[in-house]
């Protein structure tokens, strides 16, 4: 299975423009930080959904990914399709 992360966007086209595929929650942290380096913290996986809008590739099966910033907690900034954190 193909592991994919994608950026949070206003519409799905949008999100789905920015899927890069990724080996590791590792490969998720840095393309997170390459948004503004340095600005969010504890970037976590939560809540699985399923989403059958999504193509082929990525599957139905999406994950949030979330972060803290600016004094918000649990700020959804993107998605992945496979849960690293099961793995650690």
């Amino acid at each position: 299975m193909r592991k994919y992360f994608r950026y949070h966007r206003g519409t799905l086209s949008d999100s789905m423009d920015t899927m890069r595929e990724v080996q590791s929650m590792d490969d998720v942290k840095k393309l997170v930080n390459e948004l503004v380096p340095d600005y969010f913290s504890n970037i976590h996986i939560r809540d699985k959904f399923t989403d059958p809008r999504c193509p082929n590739e990525w599957g139905e099966v999406s994950y949030f990914v979330l972060a803290d910033f600016d004094g918000y907690t649990d700020q959804c900034v993107g998605y992945v399709n496979y849960n690293f954190e099961e793995d650690e």
